[in-house]
This record gives C-alpha cells, sequence and structure tokens, in this order.
C-alpha cells in the first residue's frame, strides 16, 4: 500500500511538473538534432502567390478558431447544477468541473466514495431494515466540508448532467 502511495504521489508530481520538464526535455532534442544534423533539409518548392496565402490562411484557422473559443468560454457564467457550481470546460469533449456552491468559494469538490457496510451475521429484522446495499457518494469542498443538496449520484453521471446543461442552455 506504501508503494502505491509512493507511485501516486510521484505520478502527481509528474502532472504538477510538466511545465518546467517540457521545455527542458524540447530543449534537449533540439540540441541533439543539431548536433546529429537531423532535420537540417532545405525543400524549395515554386508556388503562385495565391496559394501562399490561401496554405497560410489555412495553418492560422485552427489557432483562429481556438482563441475565438477561448474568449467564449469566459464568458460562460458558472451554472448551477444539482446543488453543485460547475465551471465550463476549456475543450467542449471534456467534462465541466465541479466547484463549492458557497459564495466566492469556487474550490474544487471532492467525491468520496462510501461503500456499504460489509456482510455479517443478521441478528435481528432491525438490522435488517437499517442495512445499507448501496454506495454513498459524499462531496466535499476542503473548506466547508460536506455539501447539502447533491444527489446520491456517480460523479460521472453528475458531470454528464452538468455537460448536457451546457450544451442545451
Amino acid at each position: 500500500m506504501k508503494r502505491i502511495k509512493e507511485f501516486l504521489d510521484f505520478l502527481i508530481t509528474l502532472v504538477n511538473a510538466w511545465k518546467v520538464v517540457l521545455p527542458i526535455l524540447l530543449l534537449c532534442l533540439s540540441a541533439v538534432f543539431a548536433v546529429l544534423k537531423i532535420g537540417n533539409k532545405n525543400i524549395s518548392i515554386n508556388l503562385p502567390v495565391w496559394l501562399v496565402i490561401a496554405i497560410a490562411t489555412l495553418a492560422l484557422y485552427p489557432f483562429a478558431k481556438l482563441i475565438e473559443h477561448l474568449v467564449n468560454k469566459k464568458r460562460s457564467p458558472n451554472i448551477k447544477v444539482n446543488g453543485l457550481l460547475w465551471k465550463p470546460s476549456l475543450f467542449s469533449f471534456r467534462y465541466p468541473e465541479p466547484l463549492c456552491p458557497h459564495n466566492d468559494c469556487e474550490r474544487k469538490v471532492i467525491c468520496r466514495v462510501i461503500p456499504p457496510n460489509p456482510l455479517r451475521v443478521v441478528t435481528s429484522i432491525s438490522e435488517i431494515n437499517n442495512a445499507k446495499f448501496e454506495y454513498r457518494y459524499v462531496y466535499e469542498c476542503p473548506i466547508h466540508g460536506q455539501i447539502n443538496g447533491v444527489p446520491n449520484d456517480e460523479i460521472s453521471l453528475l458531470q454528464e448532467k452538468a455537460k448536457a446543461a451546457f450544451t442545451k442552455g
């Protein structure tokens, strides 16, 4: 169990350090390519000016659409669905991020899964009536604790509902 925890901590560190590691890696790769003279070939092609302009326009189109998309996403406000505040993701294929609905908190919500009680010998009928056979999902803010009013559904189901609310309205 300790090794799993260490491995997960290592993965989290890598995820947080990619902004430093990636530029260093690219710099090292470019130095290796320069020393080995890989990719130093020049190819000249004679094209009409109108074709060069058309190719440049088509090459810049995805970047322009990305900038337009980012500007539009900045304008879209967070919405409240199922007792949680949802922040839209940067890209439309990703799920929205759940946030704390308290005033000016907007911290990321943590979902804890509480499994049902393990099986045991039943000695009375009241134990059968009080037994819980399904998983419970508790949504907590790191500051405010457990958030009330959130249905007992998996986070993926709530994200689907929030994504549908963003696309609908």
